[in-house]
């Protein structure tokens, strides 16, 4: 497997950030242009499915992926929420039935020596203790690379790029899936192919306070299909990743033992999404392309929020972390509201996510690609981003 990793920095900012948290400790990738010194190997998960994963040349790296053979289950709790993941009240699933409203920034842009190319928008997240905001994009023009774009807290600077991170596969594996950030920085992109089959490459990657981007684990491989969203949260002590293959037929999750994991990752289910829904408010299964993982303040209950088009849909979601996971819409809102200002896309057209902060909770969304129609001059840009809410 090809493994190309660049990273770009405006001019006086360095590239080479420390990661915070857990994964200081791992291999960084900073400033450098080249292939990763990676040989694989193969981990097989409870379901008997294999992982490819490529162990970092470095020794001393915590980035080498190991084989769990347990899985970890997280639902039906009704303890306290894990201290270290911001939980979701039950008010905002109440709220969706309220106004929906919109603050529109304008113009995120990035200098055209950072993103070459005009990209089309795939994820938005946002780190939860600095306020960073990180979107993933995808090469318009038919290439093979990805983009990782880091930009200052909440749209300081007048949104301006500081940082960017090429990630490349393969020719055939452009495609960096939608994201959620954990409290360290830490995030997974999968890049995926440009159809539903596999394999999907997951790399692990860490936002520094000062926006730097770094690569802090070995990749690893889904064999099974394209995964085109990932989110990313600490569930009762374990990391917990949730895949949506294309237009979310398929459904897989991804366990490590300990939070804000960045290796250590093994497959428990992959498999219909059908196959694992309960009833609920209905038993429709959205062309997803964005997901927030998290749990509600008052009971822990796991909590997928799921997004397509003009529809928000919320899951309930027991069992998660082994292989009888089942998942129950317990809401769903429709957004009829015209809150969009360029374009006539809906509001999910692609990347969301969600901020918490005092128990309000607010829906940022990416709805528009990056060119240079109406952009500051050597940019390239979004026209807005969204941040909004219910009620």
């Amino acid at each position: 497997m090809t493994r190309r990793i660049v990273l770009a920095c405006l001019v006086g900012l360095g590239c080479a950030s420390e990661p915070r948290g857990p994964s200081a400790g791992s291999t960084s990738i900073g400033g450098s242009t080249g292939s990763t010194g990676a040989a694989s190997s193969p981990t097989t998960g409870p379901q008997g499915t294999t992982t490819t994963s490529s162990a970092a040349a470095d020794s001393t790296s915590t980035g080498s992926v190991t084989s769990e053979t347990g899985s970890v289950s997280v639902g039906d709790s009704t303890g306290d929420p894990s201290a270290d993941v911001a939980c979701l009240p039950g008010a905002f699933i109440d709220a969706l039935t309220e106004p929906f409203s919109c603050e529109a920034m304008p113009q995120v842009a990035a200098p055209v020596s950072m993103l070459p190319f005009d990209c089309h928008t795939q994820g938005i997240g946002r780190d939860p203790t600095t306020g960073r905001v990180i979107v993933t994009c995808q090469d318009e023009g038919g290439g093979s690379s990805g983009r990782v774009l880091s930009f200052p807290a909440d749209g300081d600077d007048a949104w301006q790029a500081t940082h960017a991170l090429e990630l490349y596969v393969d020719d055939d594996t452009p495609h960096p899936s939608a994201i959620q950030l954990d409290a360290d920085g830490n995030f997974v992109v999968a890049m995926a192919r440009r159809e539903a089959a596999g394999p999907s490459v997951f790399e692990s990657l860490n936002v520094a306070a000062d926006g730097g981007l770094s690569v802090v684990a070995a990749s690893w491989s889904h064999e099974a299909g394209h995964v085109g969203a990932t989110a990313q949260a600490n569930l009762d002590g374990a990391t917990m990743i949730v895949g949506c293959g294309w237009d979310c037929a398929t459904v897989s999750v991804h366990t490590a033992p300990e939070p804000n994991a960045t290796a250590g990752f093994t497959l428990v289910l992959d498999g219909p999404t059908e196959d694992f829904v309960a009833p609920g408010v209905d038993e429709n299964v959205g062309q997803y392309n964005a997901l927030y993982l998290g749990q509600r303040c008052e009971d822990a209950q796991p909590l997928l929020v799921a997004t397509h088009g003009d529809w928000l849909d919320v899951w309930a979601l027991d069992d998660l972390g082994s292989e009888s996971m089942s998942m129950s819409k317990i809401a769903n809102r429709q957004i009829d509201e015209d809150v969009v200002q360029w374009m006539g896309r809906p509001i999910f057209y692609e990347g969301m996510t969600l901020e918490i902060a005092d128990e309000a909770v607010w829906v940022w969304a990416a709805p528009h690609d990056f060119g240079t129609n109406a952009c500051p001059d050597g940019t390239r840009c979004m026209q807005y981003v969204y941040r909004c809410r219910f009620g």
